[in-house]
């Protein structure tokens, strides 16, 4: 249901070619997913128009591999998606939708992704649909979490088997 909606790929969003198409096109509204850093420039030009999907629950895990380290820090409740606007410093912006992944019973970490991404999908949806009606609303972020970089492969397959563990003792619901 929204036919205008044109979408553009770039190998990285802060390269020239991506800041002067943004110049150029004016967009509505941008969404990134799994980028990398975003330049202040892009970042002033879309003023408010650029929203990013972090699979994580910002006021606690800001940053990469937040699931790993909400795992890490035994917060198997902190695992989630916030969608928010993008800001000059990394995943601090005023969040427009959140929310936590609920575990089951025998879920494995490499069903992680798959299901923070389905909620970052149906929040994406949720907010075009409120931006379309004039509906949308943001809080602040009040607590800014924890800044967390990339999690290696050997702390990554320790809290593999730890939350492997932690859902195999989940009661079924």
């Amino acid at each position: 249901n929204y036919p205008r909606v044109k979408k553009y790929k770039f190998e990285n969003i802060n390269e020239l070619k991506s800041y002067q198409l943004i110049r150029k096109i004016k967009p509505d509204l941008c969404i990134v997913f799994g980028t990398r850093k975003i330049n202040k420039n892009i970042i002033n030009v879309l003023k408010k128009k650029i929203i990013n999907v972090h699979r994580g629950i910002t006021q606690n895990f800001r940053g990469l591999d937040s699931e790993f380290w909400a795992i890490k820090e035994n917060k198997f409740d902190q695992i989630g998606v916030t969608i928010h606007f993008v800001n000059n410093e990394l995943d601090t912006g005023d969040i427009l939708e959140q929310r936590l992944l609920c575990l089951k019973k025998n879920m494995k970490i490499h069903q992680l992704k798959f299901y923070t991404t389905l909620i970052a999908a149906e929040l994406c949806l949720q907010i075009l649909f409120k931006i379309k009606n004039n509906l949308i609303l943001t809080k602040k972020l009040l607590k800014k979490g924890k800044y967390y970089s990339f999690m290696n492969s050997h702390d990554k397959n320790k809290q593999e088997k730890k939350f492997n563990e932690y859902c195999k003792k989940l009661n079924d619901e």
